[in-house]
């Protein structure tokens, strides 16, 4: 009675089959879904190049390279961006030239 029940928990060829074919659809769904992530959230490929500590150095010097006078002005970061004007974006310039547009620095 005991080599019956031992032989009832054993995997069979078809569960052997299955299983595997289960881990190789596993495989191809991982894998397709990282390569697959850039374009399905773009925002993931932008490049922090400026920190925090670093942003106040390039906004005075943007400012200054169009006229404006920063003596006396209070600096504030802040990191956000408008959702609708990305779509926006995406839609009109298309995902590939709106990524090399930010990748450039526009």
């Amino acid at each position: 009675m005991t080599d019956r029940r031992a032989d009832s928990n054993r995997l069979t060829r078809a569960d052997l089959l299955r299983l595997g074919g289960l881990v190789l659809l596993g495989a191809l769904t991982l894998a397709l879904g990282l390569h697959l992530y850039p374009t399905v959230f773009p925002e993931a490929t932008i490049k922090f190049d400026v920190d925090r500590g670093a942003s106040r150095a390039v906004a005075e010097r943007l400012l200054r390279e169009h006229g404006f006078e920063i003596a006396g002005l209070r600096y504030a970061s802040a990191f956000q961006y408008d959702d609708s004007a990305k779509v926006f974006l995406e839609k009109e310039l298309g995902l590939e030239a709106m990524n090399e547009a930010v990748e450039g620095g526009a």
